[in-house]
């Protein structure tokens, strides 16, 4: 064997080799270098096996510097198979982990534990524990849930409330959710339900506060469900146009069913408000008005159930502006009702027959007209 020269077996696999190479090139090791023996303790031809010469000798630099071809000889194999003279597509070189694909993610839901002591609080309503519900949802109030979790817990209680007739504490309890929700998709519909609770113990005022607000706040809110707000405040105007009726404002009313019969929505009970309108003008005393409106509720709503009571408002008002005839077309039409229209409701038609009946009778007789040559 040749001086300064690295010994490799020609027979070992080349998996092998390279990892030798690279393993002495990454620590820092020469491969041992062979010397012939010198000195009187040795043999002449025989080989001895020195240690490795310091690094600073220059046996190793040559030793390190015959090593380093081989290291580039692989490196260029290895670069030669697997990198491609031309570039591979983005969409390529991309890794497209199937592994990653199949599993499903993990997706831990925080509010779960807060939802169930909700239908916790709800099973002890279920079961006659109102007590026991209400404490329940007090304490994750108390326990700074979530705010979607504090919103149910607020509406339930004010249900709760509602349902034991607590209608002052429904009320403090609706008042906390706008106080803390101010601008919540929920806060209109809250401001509603206030309307309403404080029309039922006729507070007027605050109920029609509540239904403007409503509208406002409605239109303050951006939300997708641009829908659900357009019908919520299509019904605060109709409960707006009833309080006024309640109130008896029926110049205001009157504005308010004519402006919500204008949207011409399909969602509103067209025969119930053409029906209010109606009595609002009549309350009035605008018997024109009655007549143009009276005769076009005949005319669209002809299978309502207001319809006996229309036709004698407008008997009513035709007597009152002096036109006989038409007065009493109203009430033969009304008497005259077919029989399947009585029977849907026999005491309301047979009630405003009567009292339209009468009422023309005494009027004929107070002014002895004749239908041959009304006024």
């Amino acid at each position: 064997m040749k001086p300064n020269s690295v010994p490799f077996r020609r027979n070992v696999s080349g998996g092998i080799a390279v990892a030798a190479v690279l393993w002495t090139f990454a620590s820092g090791l020469c491969v041992a270098e062979t010397r012939p023996p010198a000195g009187p303790d040795h043999g002449e031809g025989h080989d001895a096996v020195r240690p490795a010469t310091p690094p600073h000798s220059a046996p190793l630099n040559t030793a390190y510097t015959n090593t380093t071809p081989l290291v580039n000889s692989v490196e260029d194999s290895l670069r030669s198979r697997f990198e491609p003279e031309v570039p591979l597509p983005a969409e390529l070189t991309a890794s497209g982990n199937l592994l990653l694909k199949t599993v499903t993610p993990v997706v831990v839901d925080e509010l779960k534990p807060w939802r169930e002591r909700i239908e916790g609080a709800l099973k002890q309503r279920r079961d006659k524990n109102a007590a026991g519900a209400e404490n329940t949802l007090i304490g994750i109030l108390q326990a700074n849930a979530p705010a979607v979790i504090q919103r149910e817990c607020l509406k339930h209680l004010a249900e709760f409330a509602i349902e034991a007739r607590q209608y002052s504490r429904a009320q403090q309890i609706y008042s906390q959710f706008v106080s803390r929700f101010p601008v919540d998709s929920e806060t209109p519909e809250v401001l509603f339900r206030q309307g309403m609770l404080y029309r039922q113990i006729g507070a007027q005022a605050m109920a029609l506060s509540k239904f403007y607000a409503v509208m406002s706040t409605a239109v303050a809110i951006a939300d997708s469900q641009l829908p659900r707000y357009r019908s919520l405040v299509l019904l605060a105007q109709t409960e707006i146009a009833d309080t006024y009726f309640l109130q008896g404002q029926y110049s205001d009313s009157a504005d308010f069913f004519r402006k919500v019969l204008k949207l011409e929505h399909p969602e509103v009970n067209e025969p119930l408000i053409r029906y209010k309108l109606v009595k609002s003008l009549a309350a009035l005393g605008r018997h024109p008005d009655v007549v143009a409106e009276g005769q076009m509720f005949v005319a669209k709503c002809s299978e309502a159930a207001e319809l006996p009571e229309v036709r004698f408002l407008l008997s009513e008002s035709f007597r009152q502006l002096g036109q006989v005839r038409s007065a009493l077309e109203q009430t033969l039409a009304l008497l005259t009702a077919g029989k399947e229209r009585a029977e849907k409701d026999p005491e309301t038609w047979a009630y405003w027959q009567q009292r339209t009946g009468n009422g023309l009778a005494n009027q004929l007789w107070h002014t002895d007209a004749s239908f041959e040559n009304p006024p």
